[in-house]
């Protein structure tokens, strides 16, 4: 065998190995791609199978002598309670999940946020203890045709890449950086209809203008001077007509009922999609799986009733 021939056998393999470890790598990348690229929801549940009827119906987890005594201390302590958590939320260390959720977010599409390592988490009732509003990168808002809405003028420079979500803590409304908006177990993206969001200018600048508005701590609808954080995503979207209940003599809103309604196609909202996370990773749930968090949420609520001493 000549060296011309042994030059031309090693040229073959080598070019074989190649198109196998080209072959290997797209596939490999092609599958990464599939993981993101949808992310499952199931539409339209029924709420009797899924026992979603029971979710809200009880939520006044505490006796009402408990709530007036502790409720003047509320503007002192709430800062340290919404503070306290005994860890990390395990989204927190999740990149690839953050980026999936961020992916197929859009403009006003409202999220909700589970901890259960947080105390105001455990304090409040139901699966859902915060939520907040998505309106999006300088790409979305562009294509939303917002990104020269005159309202974003004093938020324009620093968005850029940077997700633009708004939500309402202790301090008051803001613009949630990205390791607060993931500092949660389970995040659900719920996505109101375009008849829900009316306006997109005018909810815009709704969202905006509200940012800088102190917390309200009793959760009360009719104190408009300061706003929970569902409130305040009601006071942006003003159709989404979230029935109200009164709650230890305050009409309010839960979070538990936002995704009931989205999970169930009521209201003109739908899931986009549901993370939920632990120890052991992190996954894509579907609908199903959501409808039965929250329904084991409101069952471990119901505890026996405290008496007064």
């Amino acid at each position: 065998m000549t060296n011309r021939t042994v030059g031309g056998l090693w040229r073959t393999v080598f070019a074989g190995m190649a198109r196998v470890v080209a072959i290997v790598l797209v596939l490999g990348l092609a599958g990464c791609d599939r993981a993101l690229e949808v992310m499952r929801s199931d539409a339209e549940l029924d709420p009797a199978a899924t026992n979603l009827v029971q979710c809200c119906a009880d939520p006044e987890r505490y006796p009402r002598w408990m709530v007036e005594m502790v409720e003047p201390l509320m503007q002192l302590a709430g800062p340290s309670i919404s503070r306290a958590q005994t860890r990390p939320g395990f989204l927190s260390a999740r990149p690839e999940a953050q980026a999936l959720l961020l992916q197929h977010a859009r403009p006003f599409d409202v999220m909700l946020f589970q901890m259960s390592a947080r105390l105001s988490g455990s304090l409040l009732p139901g699966h859902f203890s915060h939520s907040g509003l998505y309106l999006g990168d300088e790409r979305k808002l562009r294509a939303a045709g917002l990104w020269e809405d005159p309202a974003l003028d004093p938020f324009r420079a620093r968005i850029g890449q940077k997700h633009l979500i708004l939500d309402s803590v202790t301090g008051g409304v803001r613009e949630a950086d990205r390791h607060e908006v993931f500092d949660f177990d389970a995040i659900a993206l719920v996505r109101p209809s375009a008849r829900v969001i009316g306006d997109r200018h005018a909810a815009l600048r709704r969202a905006l203008a509200a940012v800088g508005t102190p917390f309200d701590h009793s959760f009360d609808l009719d104190t408009s001077e300061r706003l929970f954080c569902l409130e305040f995503v009601c006071k942006v979207l003003p159709e989404m007509d979230i029935p109200k209940r009164r709650v230890f003599g305050r009409r309010t809103v839960l979070p538990d009922r936002v995704a009931a309604m989205a999970l169930t196609g009521k209201g003109g909202l739908r899931v986009i999609g549901y993370l939920r996370s632990g120890p052991w990773g992190w996954q894509t749930a579907t609908g199903a799986m959501m409808a039965e968090d929250i329904h084991r949420a409101w069952q471990s609520r119901r505890l026996r009733p405290v008496e007064r001493p």
